[in-house]
């Protein structure tokens, strides 16, 4: 796998199919980040629920993060 070819699946499967040029450029790294952890339609639907507020975005996705079971071992990190 080339560095180019990574660049081009994450933009395709991630950047992409989570519609992140259509979220402002401040929220995009952190929906593009859920994006790639949790899935894109999953993070597009949490943008959506937000209403385009990043506080409640963050929030859906650290309870997301807290049912998750390796949550006792990773939490933190995530967080």
């Amino acid at each position: 796998l080339t560095p180019e070819r990574a660049r081009q699946l994450y933009k395709e499967r991630y950047w992409d199919a989570a519609g992140i040029d259509q979220i402002p450029a401040e929220a995009q790294a952190v929906v593009f980040d859920a994006a790639v952890n949790q899935g894109p339609q999953r993070a597009r639907q949490w943008w959506e629920q937000s209403g385009g507020n990043l506080d409640r975005f963050n929030d859906m996705r650290l309870q997301h993060y807290r049912t998750r079971p390796d949550y006792g071992t990773y939490g933190k990190g995530w967080e």
